[in-house]
């Protein structure tokens, strides 16, 4: 148990700093005005991947008996129809937001609406719709023995958003803490990608 359990433990802990290492570094060279209109436009494109949540964690079991059982096809019959219901979601939910972002930033107030923070959203809406069409990466390596691999793909993913944020945020403030951001979601979800396809034979996408 503790060999399975602290890398999943750790890529918690992981998962945390790729969720806050934007919005600390805004804190830390930018205003409170500047975190409060950034976190506006990142609760709105988190909304994308709302049922992602409860979906993934649904099928989080059901990936663990297919590959205890040895069941590939059914493996990946569960998790390709998992993203056509993420994907149900999230394309709808994308155009939504790129079409009403500044009435739905208004809801704030006036101030909110402005050019940083919408071309913010933008990206972090894209980069969280890249994020529910992969899929669950995460929970299909926790729940199939690669939880140590997740653990490594997480580990880069914060370094490629801590190491970018360093350098965008300062110079570029909302939209540099969002490129961060997006970077850090495409490095793991994109890698998981890949190590899927290695390790279980199939795309998620």
């Amino acid at each position: 148990m503790a060999r399975l359990a602290l890398p999943i433990w750790l890529g918690s802990v992981l998962h945390l700093v790729l969720s806050w290492a934007d919005t600390a570094m805004l804190s830390a060279w930018l205003t409170e005005a500047d975190v409060a209109h950034y976190r506006a436009a990142f609760r709105l494109a988190a909304l994308l991947t709302f049922t992602q949540f409860a979906v993934n964690a649904l099928g989080a079991p059901t990936f663990g008996a297919l590959h205890a059982a040895g069941d590939r096809a059914g493996l990946r019959r569960t998790v390709h129809r998992i993203g056509w219901l993420n994907t149900a979601v999230a394309l709808p939910g994308l155009l939504f937001l790129m079409a009403l972002g500044p009435w739905l930033l208004s809801w704030w107030g006036p101030a909110f609406v402005r050019e940083e923070a919408l071309t913010a959203l933008a990206i972090l809406a894209a980069a969280q719709a890249l994020n529910a069409l992969s899929g669950p990466v995460m929970y299909l390596l926790n729940m199939t023995g690669g939880e140590r691999a997740g653990l490594a793909i997480l580990g880069g993913s914060a370094v490629v958003q801590l190491s970018t944020g360093l350098w965008l945020v300062p110079e570029h403030g909302l939209v540099g803490a969002a490129v961060s951001a997006a970077l850090g979601m495409a490095a793991w979800n994109g890698v998981g990608l890949v190590w899927v396809r290695r390790t279980q034979g199939f795309w998620m996408v």
